[in-house]
């Protein structure tokens, strides 16, 4: 079969046609797969920013983990620490005239060097009575600290609800010079060195 010279014509630029469609397909792939390549590069090199930023400063951050390894109390291993901080509890109350009706320590937990302990209390007082309380707590520093808060209102300027404490401190191995007396008084004093 002999063709004549517009089928030829046709034959070519379907030829023509197909070899381009069958370029722009391939070139297009290659472009999504470059703008993906592009995409992950970036990504990575934000994240390397970012690591580096953090690596930057570790100075600060071990500054700042001495600063709070220095102000959590420590206490020593055979000193029980629940009646230490249900005392400060209660002095804290006492204080801001915060009438605590309930509070029921959980099991003291560790985690390397640091132990906590999480106290449950059931409150009653008005506003200003609990502000203040919440404010004493935040002067303990990094001892003591309000997890979970809840308010209920009971009439005219009364307030009940509960709240979750939690207390942080560590160990350290007992010294005999350290009597009962002065550890009674410490705490009686509210002493957070102790």
């Amino acid at each position: 079969m002999k063709l004549n010279a517009r089928e030829w014509n046709l034959l070519t630029l379907t030829a023509i046609v197909v070899l381009a469609v069958s370029a722009y397909i391939l070139a297009e792939r290659a472009l999504d797969e470059r703008g993906e390549i592009v995409r992950r590069i970036q990504e990575t090199d934000a994240q390397i920013a970012r690591r580096r930023a953090v690596i930057d400063r570790t100075d600060h951050w071990e500054d700042r983990l001495r600063d709070l390894r220095e102000a959590l109390p420590s206490y020593p291993e055979d000193q029980d620490v629940t009646s230490r901080l249900l005392t400060l509890l209660e002095n804290a109350a006492n204080r801001h005239n915060l009438e605590l009706l309930r509070r029921d320590p959980e099991r003291e937990r560790r985690d390397g060097e640091l132990y906590e302990l999480t106290i449950n209390c059931r409150w009653r007082g008005d506003l200003e009575a609990l502000v203040f309380f919440l404010f004493d707590l935040q002067q303990q520093g990094v001892q003591l600290g309000v997890r979970q808060l809840s308010i209920t209102p009971r009439g005219a300027g009364r307030l009940e609800g509960t709240m979750t404490i939690d207390g942080a401190y560590s160990r350290h191995p007992t010294d005999p010079t350290e009597t009962a007396d002065s550890v009674s008084s410490a705490i009686l004093n509210g002493d957070p060195l102790l």
